[in-house]
């Protein structure tokens, strides 16, 4: 959910944001959840953990690197309801400095991201770029005009190496295969999810696909660093609902 908020016009001063979750838990056991706003902001939360009769569900926080924060829920059997909302103040933010150690692990191949497995490909395609700014950029590009957005197209288990192969995906797989492109050309990306202006609502299934009632689609923003700090693109591809 995103709803920037100025009832005077103009620029906004604040977003309201949210995620409900709908979760079936056949074995009792710790369950984290990555739904809130980082840490530090000026902001003002609402969250509700649920059991199906509306009981609340014990829960605690765990912050993680840059502001991170997740909620560790002792979930029970049966249907759990996660529900947060928060209100954020808009403004200008820090330059965040890159660390030796991120340079190092945004590079690495991951899960969803087997960059280890493209790299005489990338080479291929894209040659040398020296710089990271507009290596980036040529990615995303690249990316943008190859997939086509096809909700249902790939699984939650899906890496980037699925819609790379078929041509189509959803947004997260834009995202996965932009991070794996850069890490096997040598550059350290990281990504943040964001929602489009103007989404009122966003849902999520049980099988982790993103949707929302205003727009059908969701974007993720891509970050590489630009001498000691990271450097924030447009959006990682945003999808295309249909080729021009």
């Amino acid at each position: 959910m995103s709803d920037p908020t100025n009832p005077l016009g103009g620029l906004a001063t604040s977003a309201t944001v949210g995620a409900r979750l709908d979760i079936p838990v056949e074995v009792a056991g710790h369950l984290a959840v990555s739904v809130a706003v980082a840490a530090g902001l000026d902001a003002v939360e609402t969250l509700t953990i649920s059991g199906p009769d509306g009981t609340g569900i014990p829960h605690h926080v765990l912050e993680l690197d840059r502001g991170t924060r997740v909620h560790v829920i002792d979930a029970p059997v049966g249907q759990l309801y996660v529900a947060y909302e928060a209100t954020v103040a808009l403004g200008e933010s820090d330059a965040v400095e890159v660390t030796e150690s991120e340079r190092f692990h945004y590079v690495l191949p991951s899960r969803y991201c087997p960059s280890d497995r493209v790299e005489g490909f990338a080479a291929t395609e894209f040659g040398q770029v020296g710089d990271e700014a507009a290596m980036a950029q040529r990615v995303t590009s690249w990316v943008y005009e190859r997939l086509f957005y096809l909700p249902g197209s790939t699984t939650s288990t899906d890496d980037a190496l699925v819609p790379m192969g078929t041509g189509q995906g959803v947004c997260r797989d834009y995202a996965h295969l932009v991070v794996t492109m850069c890490r096997a050309l040598g550059c350290p990306p990281a990504t943040s999810p964001c929602t489009p202006p103007g989404c009122r609502r966003w849902t999520r299934t049980p099988w982790s696909r993103w949707r929302s009632r205003a727009s059908g689609v969701c974007s993720t923003r891509l970050g590489w660093p630009r001498g000691p700090r990271w450097c924030a693109s447009a959006p990682a591809a945003m999808p295309p609902t249909r080729r021009s």
